[in-house]
C-alpha cells in the first residue's frame, strides 16, 4: 500500500485538520518553535512541501530563509501583513483569502468537491489606531455681526385738502406665465439574470496519493570482463644445430687490404720492421704508419709503433685519440 504524502504546516490549524482528513501525513505542532523543530527532523528523512502563515515570532525570518533549500517548496500565507517577508528562491507568497483547493494544485494534487476544499484562511485585520486625544485648544465662536437698523423716515405732511391728493394707481399686473417642469425619466428596470439550473453535485472525491518512489538500491558490483581469448602456451620449437660453414679463402691485393687468418704466409715471408720515411713534413707519414699497424693488428700480429721523428713531439699519441 503506498504511503501517504507528507506536508508540514505551521500556524494554520484548520488547514492541518483538513489535509489530515483528506489523507495527508501532516507534520505540525501548537507553537512555532515546536512545529519548526518537528518539520526540521522530518526533512532529514526526505524533502516535502511546507505551508506556513506569516508569524511575528523570534527566529521566523531565518527559518523562512533556510527552509526552501531543504524542502520541496515553502508556501507562505500573508495572514499578518505587518510581518516582513524576505525574498528567497523557492518561496511562494499567497495573499489571503486562500482555500484548501487553492493549495492542492500547488502540492501536486487535484482539487476536491468535498466541503473540506472550501475551508478558507483570511488575513488578520490591522488594528485600528487609538482615538486621538482631545485638543486643549478650543476655537472661539464667531460673533454674529449686528444687523443695521434702518433710519427713520419722516412722514409727509398731510395736505389741507384731502381731495387734492392724487393716489397712485398700481400698474396692472402682467399675467403669470406658467413654468414648464421637465419630468424626470423613469429609471430603467434592473437587470435580472436568468435562472440557471444548478449543476448536480458530484459525490465527494478523495485524493488518491501518488505511488511512493522506489527505494534507492546500491548498484551491484560489476563482474570483471572476460578476456577476449584464452592465452595458449607457446609450442616448443625443435632445436636445430647450424651446419658448419666452410669459409672460402679470399686474396686481396693492395697495401690496405686486411688479410684473413687463411692467408698463406710463410715464416720467411713476414717482415719484422716496416719503416715509413719521407724527407718532407705533412705527407701522411704518421697516418700511413698507423694504418699499417692497424692492418697488422687485425691480422693477429703484435705491433709496436716507434716515432723516430724528434721534431714532431707527440704526433702518434695525438693521432690515436
Amino acid at each position: 500500500m503506498p504511503s501517504s504524502p507528507t506536508v508540514g504546516v505551521i500556524g494554520l490549524p484548520e488547514f492541518a485538520d483538513a489535509l489530515r482528513t483528506i489523507g495527508f501525513r501532516v507534520i505540525t505542532d501548537d507553537s512555532f518553535r515546536a512545529a519548526a523543530t518537528a518539520i526540521s527532523r522530518a526533512l532529514s528523512e526526505g524533502p516535502f512541501p511546507v505551508i506556513s502563515s506569516t508569524l511575528d515570532e523570534a527566529g521566523f525570518e531565518p527559518w523562512v530563509k533556510a527552509t526552501p533549500r531543504k524542502s520541496e517548496g515553502l508556501y507562505l500565507l500573508r495572514v499578518n501583513p505587518q510581518v516582513t517577508v524576505p525574498a528567497v528562491d523557492g518561496l511562494t507568497v499567497l495573499e489571503p483569502p486562500v482555500t484548501v483547493n487553492d493549495l492542492l494544485p500547488l502540492l501536486g494534487f487535484a482539487s476536491i468537491t468535498d466541503p473540506l476544499g472550501d475551508i478558507t484562511v483570511h488575513a488578520v485585520a490591522a488594528p485600528e489606531p487609538p482615538p486621538a486625544a482631545p485638543s486643549l485648544l478650543q476655537p472661539i465662536a464667531k460673533a454674529t455681526p449686528p444687523m443695521p437698523t434702518p433710519a427713520p423716515v419722516q412722514t409727509p405732511a398731510v395736505a389741507d385738502d384731502i381731495f387734492d391728493v392724487k393716489q397712485a394707481v398700481p400698474p396692472s399686473l402682467s399675467p403669470v406665465q406658467p413654468v414648464r417642469v421637465e419630468r424626470e425619466p423613469e429609471p430603467a428596470p434592473a437587470y435580472v439574470a436568468p435562472e440557471v439550473p444548478a449543476a448536480p453535485v458530484a459525490p465527494p472525491a478523495y485524493v488518491v496519493p501518488a505511488p511512493a518512489p522506489e527505494p534507492y538500491r546500491a548498484p551491484q558490483s560489476v563482474p570483471a570482463p572476460q578476456p577476449a581469448y584464452t592465452p595458449v602456451p607457446p609450442t616448443p620449437q625443435p632445436h636445430y644445430e647450424p651446419a658448419p660453414v666452410t669459409r672460402e679463402t679470399s686474396y686481396t691485393d693492395g697495401l690496405f687490404a686486411v688479410p684473413t687468418p687463411d692467408t698463406p704466409y710463410g715464416r720467411g715471408q713476414k717482415a719484422e720492421v716496416l719503416a715509413v720515411l719521407a724527407s718532407k713534413g705533412g705527407v701522411t707519414k704518421t697516418t700511413t704508419a698507423l694504418m699499417l699497424a692497424q692492418a697488422a693488428g687485425t691480422a693477429g700480429l703484435r705491433v709496436i709503433v716507434i716515432d723516430a721523428n724528434r721534431g714532431q713531439g707527440n704526433g702518434v699519441r695525438t693521432s690515436l685519440r
